[in-house]
């Protein structure tokens, strides 16, 4: 765990809370939602399944227009827990993909993003964070979720990391849309 190499046939992609009311008072909001459109875009591309989280959506709303328009036609799974990982219908999803690899991006890094990733590694999941996917309110925040889903055992990667190792080969048939995607996407 921690080290492994990223392959669209073996991955997930999981949302956590990117959600209207949150995102807000997160830091560089803007960025993390484009770094996260940009995981979902390439994840489409090579075919890795992507489920979806909001936290109790009631109240914090519905996920970002941004976010929403990438996730059209993909169920969003409501919960309350913290953790994706205590919701049994995202558990079903999860396990439904029969994929042990699993990318985590959304928010808080901190809580909800780091106590899914916790909880996943406890289930024997090779789980990587996406460094540039994630946010908190502040970046203290940010950091101390980080540094301690490294710790306990989580790969940290860029976006575009992960998305050039499900690529995998400059020859793959997605290669130009994928190329296409990463040059449209803010740094």
């Amino acid at each position: 765990m921690g080290s492994i190499l990223h392959h669209a046939g073996d991955s997930v992609l999981v949302v956590v809370d990117m959600q209207t009311n949150m995102m807000p008072a997160i830091d560089h909001a803007e960025r993390v939602l484009a770094r996260a459109e940009y995981l979902i875009r390439c994840a489409k591309l090579l075919g890795v399944p992507v489920l979806a989280t909001e936290q109790i959506p009631a109240k914090l709303g519905p996920s970002a227009p941004v976010i929403a328009d990438q996730l059209d036609g993909t169920e969003i799974i409501p919960k309350s827990a913290f953790s994706c990982a205590r919701s049994i219908g995202f558990m079903d999803a999860l396990r439904s993909t029969w994929r042990t690899q699993v990318v985590l991006a959304g928010v808080e890094a901190h809580i909800c993003v780091l106590q899914t990733a916790l909880d996943l590694l406890g289930q024997k999941f090779d789980v990587t964070v996406a460094i540039d996917a994630v946010g908190s309110r502040d970046a203290e925040r940010k950091s101390a979720g980080l540094e301690r889903a490294g710790a306990a055992g989580c790969a940290l990667a860029h976006t575009e990391s992960i998305v050039y190792e499900w690529l995998g080969d400059a020859t793959h048939e997605r290669f130009r849309d994928v190329l296409q995607a990463t040059k449209r996407a803010p740094l």
